[in-house]
């Protein structure tokens, strides 16, 4: 019971210094990454993150492929081209695809949320909330097994009595016996 006490004391210890100040600010302090950094406080919004370059550069060169497409449809001098720039094309699916990707992966909209829901929700307030249930438990457990501990010494000295008279009580049966005399008065094999 020590060990299990100790152990979920030194958890609740470590979990207040790390949810106290804000858990994301202490893996901000821990982690020395720029987009780790960058998810955590979302600063300087989308055009900060990590893929915003690579995912305006795809989305720019799917418009580049629909207007060329479409300027060498119109000028006659390739047909067949609307798979690549009509509806449900290439070109417009791309295009689709990088701001669903960069929708996905905002900060503010998904990484972030996600970030704060973990270390706060159920780092800190489910899992401190189960070590207090646990604590309050074992103390609970604890004082019940102490309380029988000290009713156990005024129970014991019936449990195993065999010295009966002839009609089949024990000798204690109906006799009162004073508090300090309850070894003189009961008789018991020992």
């Amino acid at each position: 019971m020590l060990i299990l006490v100790t152990v979920e004391m030194l958890t609740g210890a470590f979990l207040a210094d790390f949810c106290a100040p804000g858990p994301l600010s202490i893996l901000k302090d821990i982690v020395k990454d720029k987009t780790f950094n960058y998810f955590t406080t979302c600063e300087g919004g989308p055009s900060n993150g990590p893929a915003y370059e690579e995912i305006r550069s795809g989305i720019s060169l799917a418009k580049q492929l629909l207007s060329q497409t479409k300027a060498l449809e119109d000028s006659n001098v390739c047909t067949g081209l609307s798979a690549v720039f009509g509806p449900g094309g290439v070109a417009p699916a791309t295009t689709t695809l990088r701001e669903n990707v960069e929708e996905v992966i905002s900060c503010k909209d998904s990484i972030n949320p996600l970030l704060v829901s973990l270390t706060q929700q159920y780092m800190c307030t489910n899992t401190v909330n189960g070590l207090y249930d646990l604590w309050a438990v074992q103390v609970a457990g604890s004082v019940m097994l102490y309380l029988i501990l000290i009713l156990t010494e005024f129970v014991r000295p019936y449990i195993g009595a065999k010295a009966k008279p002839a009609n089949g009580q024990p000798a204690y049966v109906g006799q009162p016996v004073s508090h300090g005399q309850v070894e003189g008065k009961l008789n018991y094999d020992v």
